[in-house]
């Protein structure tokens, strides 16, 4: 119940619409569709926080009940079940150009911004609206539907860090003040809420100079030759076929590579593969089972905070079937999870919501955790270097 008040205090101080109807709209439809809807918190605490919510009163911007609604949400515990950050929704929320990332030298970073803060960037963010970076996170808990930390954190600093709604509905700051984020060398900034339309059309200042040569974002999957010369990697980006090019065919091109070359080392990135079909990967773990049979074959996998769903699986599949090294940082996703979307449409404000249908059990709660950690550090991330390889001495 705790946890619930704590929530339930920080919705009192909104000034926003909430269409009543959609609240219990979502949260009944929730609880009848999701498999386990109140697997942490009990329906009576359910009910008892729904209820209060729908009594609030409508007095101004309706942008913070996008956050109301997923509020509820957040109750499944689940990373899969939430309210969709549609363009209709976009169009009326308010936005402060804050790019943050997380890096094991500097902590809460300053990656982009607008022009006007460029003095700004790479500067470590010690508080935002006078609070820690822990109490931003245990707020947002609240508001963010996630099953681990790993997510939550990842969901924050990729799209809720910067949407002003978040800041109001988390208590943080009075309709109409700026957020001030205050950083390690004791200087501080300021960041009125701008319009989508301003937001989109801001020029923006950017502390990333490269991106790894490593990272193949066209295409689905493909694979490249790394410096060592007996290292091949295979991207996986997406968990699903390329209409013109589907992953069978890209396995038997695959096959005549390993034919042409004597590869003693495979790396298959995870890193940026969010799922979709877990299916679709296996003509690549049984060509590696032959090659594996044939020569000597170290495999590595690569995952991280964007690894989720279906690509939790494939990790899984991968260290099972082929004694796969795990290699990176623990995933945003959970190893046993709800999943298997279904979709929704809430009648009065016409959003669109998603929910898991279905539990996957895979024998151990949390994300994915990496046989060998690795480091992420900004100098990395500025000049495009790739620290998992760089690690295992793949590349230079």
């Amino acid at each position: 119940m705790k946890r619930l008040i704590s929530l339930l205090l920080a919705f009192l101080i909104l000034t926003s619409w909430l269409a009543a109807s959609d609240i219990s709209t979502i949260y009944k439809e929730l609880a009848a569709r999701h498999p386990d809807f109140f697997n942490t918190v009990s329906k009576e605490e359910c009910e008892s926080f729904v209820s209060a919510l729908e009594k609030l009163q409508a007095e101004n911007d309706d942008g913070c009940f996008f956050y109301a609604l997923s509020s509820v949400a957040a109750l499944a515990h689940d990373s899969h079940t939430g309210v969709s950050l549609s363009p209709q929704i976009l169009e009326k929320l308010h936005f402060i150009p804050l790019g943050l990332d997380f890096f094991t030298d500097t902590g809460l970073t300053v990656v982009w911004t607008d022009t006007e803060h460029r003095n700004i960037l790479a500067k470590q963010i010690s508080e935002i609206c006078g609070k820690s970076f822990d109490e931003i996170i245990e707020k947002a808990s609240f508001l963010i539907p996630h099953d681990n930390n790993v997510f939550l954190l990842s969901q924050f600093m990729d799209n809720h860090a910067v949407i002003y709604e978040f800041y109001v509905t988390a208590g943080l700051v009075e309709e109409g003040e700026a957020v001030t984020v205050t950083f390690s060398d004791g200087t501080d900034a300021d960041f009125k809420p701008i319009t989508w339309d301003e937001y989109t059309r801001q020029e923006k200042a950017l502390l990333q100079q490269a991106v790894p040569p490593t990272v193949n974002w066209p295409s689905y999957y493909s694979a490249m030759f790394l410096d060592s010369p007996d290292a091949v990697l295979i991207n996986y980006h997406s968990c699903q076929n390329m209409p013109a090019y589907t992953f069978s065919e890209f396995t038997e091109d695959l096959k005549s590579l390993f034919e042409e070359y004597d590869f003693s080392k495979v790396v298959i990135d995870l890193r940026y593969n969010s799922g979709g079909d877990s299916s679709v990967i296996t003509p690549l773990i049984d060509l590696l089972k032959v090659i594996q049979n044939r020569q000597s074959c170290e495999i590595f996998v690569l995952i991280a905070e964007d690894t989720f769903s279906s690509a939790i699986l494939n990790a899984l599949a991968l260290k099972e079937n082929l004694n796969a090294v795990l290699v990176g940082r623990p995933t945003g996703g959970s190893v046993s999870h709800y999943g298997e979307l279904g979709f929704g449409i809430l009648p009065e404000s016409d959003l669109t919501y998603h929910y898991s249908t279905k539990y996957f059990d895979n024998g151990m709660s949390g994300p994915l955790v990496p046989d060998i950690l690795t480091e992420r550090n900004l100098a990395d991330y500025i000049y495009g270097q790739d620290g998992e390889l760089k690690h295992l001495e793949l590349v230079t």
